[in-house]
């Protein structure tokens, strides 16, 4: 029917969903477990591990505040450049005025710590496609950690450049090299406090994939929960119908057994009374060989007595058999011999 039809397709259609449920959990778990661990690494390279640090951040009511290199954005491909000029610094923690903390310096021992002001005003980088900070953007002024700091694609293109650098001026390819008028520079090292940068947007990308995750896991799980009540509906109206059936059968049946019941009286009845008919035969045959009515009520009443067939009793009644006769001959019949034959061979003859 078109009920087990529809519960049928809501039970495939939760299938499918549930399954897309299971894939977009398994997503999450998947995206939280690379968000935890680029954290924890990113938390070390920015010095949040350091215990001696975040004792005194936490006793100047900072230890929350974000670090320098949550706070700027760097063109793709160009954070090893970026990271390779700021170093350290991309470790600062960002406060609003650094005059206040300055007292407080005196208290920290064993670490470092590095503050910079957010009250800069907004940087963007230059309009000169050529300078370092052209690949920056940020609420802090980076111009003056990059002032002089020209960018190149590659080291051939920074080696032609680096001739007509100025005494101030340094340039920086893509991936890190930097050079002077008479100065080169490369760091190669591989420890968790390099990448910082290319870390922190891994970082934001996955914090923006987890959050669309969780946002379609929360439409899938109200889609689910749409269908199981669809669902629980459709079972509950087939069970109603289903019910609904079984009464009009129970009713089918009780009307089937009433009809056949009048159908088995009708049957007797008129079996009765063809019965009755040949009764009234017969009775008319006895009462034309001359038994009286009387008679006929005392074969009856004899026949119960005796448990015999009455009309061979009124058949023995009608061949002039006595009533002490046949009474006799009842008595002294046998499996081997009936009262009918006993009467026929005559009393006095089977007795002897």
């Amino acid at each position: 029917s078109e009920v087990i039809a529809n519960i049928k397709t809501t039970r495939e259609q939760i299938v499918a969903v549930e399954q897309q449920s299971a894939d977009v959990r398994r997503s999450i778990h998947q995206c939280q477990g690379s968000l935890s661990s680029m954290e924890a690494l990113q938390e070390a390279a920015l010095g949040k591990t350091d215990k001696a640090m975040q004792q005194w951040l936490e006793k100047s009511g900072i230890d929350n505040n974000a670090r320098f290199a949550e706070q700027i954005d760097v063109s793709d491909g160009w954070e090893l450049a970026v990271e390779t000029v700021l170093g350290d610094t991309l470790e600062a923690v960002c406060v609003d005025n650094i005059d206040q903390y300055s007292s407080a310096l005196d208290t920290l021992e064993s670490s470092n710590v590095s503050l910079i002001e957010t009250s800069s005003s907004t940087t963007v980088g230059s309009d000169s496609a050529i300078m370092l900070s052209s690949k920056v953007t940020s609420k802090i002024a980076v111009s003056q950690f990059m002032h002089g700091i020209r960018c190149a694609e590659t080291l051939d293109e920074a080696l032609s450049a680096r001739h007509s650098l100025n005494e101030d001026e340094s340039i920086i390819t893509k991936d890190g090299i930097w050079l002077g008028a008479n100065w080169l520079r490369i760091s190669r090292e591989t420890d968790e406090s390099k990448g910082v940068l290319a870390r922190e947007n891994s970082i934001r990308e996955l914090q923006q994939q987890l959050a669309e995750l969780e946002a379609n896991a929360e439409e899938i799980n109200s889609e689910l929960g749409t269908l199981r009540e669809n669902l629980q509906n459709k079972e509950q109206q087939r069970e109603e119908i289903q019910s609904s059936l079984n009464n009009i059968h129970s009713r089918l049946n009780e009307i089937k057994a009433q009809i056949t019941a009048r159908e088995s009286r009708q049957e007797h009845i008129a079996n009765r009374g063809k019965d009755l008919e040949a009764e009234v035969e017969v009775l008319d045959g006895y009462l034309a060989d001359g038994l009286t009515l009387a008679e006929l009520k005392h074969t009856a009443s004899f026949a119960d007595r005796m448990e015999a067939d009455w009309t061979e009793i009124a058949d023995a009644r009608s061949e002039a058999d006595s009533w002490g006769d046949i009474n006799q001959a009842y008595h002294l019949a046998t499996d081997d011999i009936s009262a009918a034959e006993i009467l026929i061979m005559g009393i006095k003859e089977y007795k002897e």
